[in-house]
Parts: C-alpha cells; structure tokens; sequence
C-alpha cells in the first residue's frame, strides 16, 4: 500500500508506443473519496486517454480521468481501471 514506480504505455498519433515513468499512489484521499491515482508528467497526461500499467505480474488497462494537483514537472490523475489481466496466465 505505499507509492511505488511503475511503467505507464500508450499509443501516439502515429500508433508508436510511447512509455513514461510514473508514481503509482494506491488508495490516497481526494476530497471526501478514496481512490488511486497516478503522478504523471506533464507530457502524459490527455483526459480520457487508455494506456496500460504493469505492476508486480499484472497488467492493467487504464482510462485516465481529472487532474486533482499540479505541479511544474508532474500532475496527479485519477483513473478508471478498464482490464486487468495477470501476465504470469498470458502465453
């Protein structure tokens, strides 16, 4: 349940894959709700854009949602977790 650095993927204009670092934060407090969010550079970050995250053998197909805090190099995003599949079942 802590902040932990993972891998966030998506697909460009041109179809090319583009990966970027992130903070994953699980279960963290916004307004009166508790959700996970990401910390995402600036360049990542397009409302309602799907992108996929890997974290510890899974990997899930996100939907990113509001900027909830901004900051100059990084923004904090709510998002909507689309799939879920465990790599380890994947051939």
């Amino acid at each position: 349940k802590h902040p932990r650095r993972v891998e966030v993927e998506w697909e460009d204009e041109n179809a090319a894959k583009v990966t970027v670092t992130a903070i994953f934060l699980p279960l963290t407090r916004g307004g009166q709700n508790v959700s996970s969010n990401l910390l995402l550079p600036h360049s990542a970050y397009l409302l309602g854009r799907v992108m996929s995250l890997h974290d510890d053998g899974t990997q899930y197909r996100l939907k990113l949602g509001e900027v909830i805090e901004t900051h100059e190099s990084w923004l904090r995003v709510e998002f909507d977790v689309l799939s879920r599949l465990t790599t380890e079942n994947s051939v």
